[in-house]
């Protein structure tokens, strides 16, 4: 079945998530997973 979405993608500092909302606004996916950066890393480069 084929559903016009919109995805909404938020990377923060400790978690990246991910949800697609259809065109009445319900969240119909959702998912997230653990921010792998390092953060010393990245500030020192």
């Amino acid at each position: 079945m084929k559903q016009d979405v919109i995805l909404v993608l938020d990377c923060g500092a400790t978690n990246v998530r991910a949800i697609a909302v259809d065109r009445q606004g319900k969240i119909v996916a959702r998912a997230s997973t653990a921010n792998a950066s390092d953060f010393a890393a990245a500030k020192s480069a």
